[in-house]
């Protein structure tokens, strides 16, 4: 793992000591992300990878929860259900494209995009509902 991911893994367990990190493929498991009213579930495990390549320069794309969640009864916008590729975690997954908006990485951790202002965005994305085109 290199020094920036695993630093910000360990800033990502601040917020979420229950944070499960795999070396291998970069994958992360955050158990029991709450969700906000509406959803059909009040927390799901929420699954996303580092970029395999160029980060933190590139973003982080998508991420997955368990299969079936809804909104208020509907699917969500910019959401594949099953999803497509499967995280190296047992159960059946759904994935939610997407980047996080902005991305404006920093050589120093805390002053500029991270893996908790992904974690910030994926929050934000699911207070927004069933989503936006």
């Amino acid at each position: 793992m290199s020094e920036r991911i695993k630093a910000e893994v360990e800033l990502a367990r601040t917020l979420y000591p229950a944070l499960e990190y795999r070396d291998e493929g970069h994958w992360v498991r955050v158990p029991n992300f709450k969700l906000p009213e509406g959803w059909s579930i009040r927390q799901t495990e929420l699954v996303f990878q580092f970029p395999q390549a160029g980060y933190p320069q590139t973003a982080f794309y998508g991420f997955y929860v368990e299969s079936g969640i809804r909104f208020n009864g509907a699917t969500p916008k910019n959401f594949t259900d099953p999803s497509p590729a499967k995280p190296p975690f047992a159960r059946a997954w759904a994935f939610f494209s997407g980047n996080p908006d902005p991305w404006m990485p920093s050589p120093a951790i805390g002053a500029g995009s991270n893996v908790l202002s992904w974690l910030r965005s994926v929050s934000e994305r699911f207070r927004q509902g069933v989503g936006s085109d």
